[in-house]
């Protein structure tokens, strides 16, 4: 989109107005500021789901860890 936004600018610079339009300018700065804003809230979103996983793989670690430490015939209360 911001390369279709210069290119348009470019356009209208050398054939209609002989001049930069500010307008377009600042459409461009807002294209990208978007873009930025959703590379980054991608981003979170992959963090989110990477420590939920890693929080479910925890939580089913430590739950395998307890099931064996009641199950074993010593009663060791260190489970380290």
């Amino acid at each position: 989109m911001c390369r279709n936004l210069f290119a348009l600018q470019q356009t209208l610079t050398s054939t209609i107005t002989g001049s930069r339009e500010m307008a377009l300018d600042n459409a461009k700065q807002f294209y990208e500021l978007c873009n930025q804003v959703l590379r980054q809230f991608a981003h979170d979103i992959f963090l989110m789901h990477l420590l939920c996983w890693a929080f479910r793989n925890l939580q089913t670690s430590l739950v395998e860890l307890l099931r064996k430490a009641r199950c074993s015939p010593k009663q060791n209360t260190n489970l380290f």
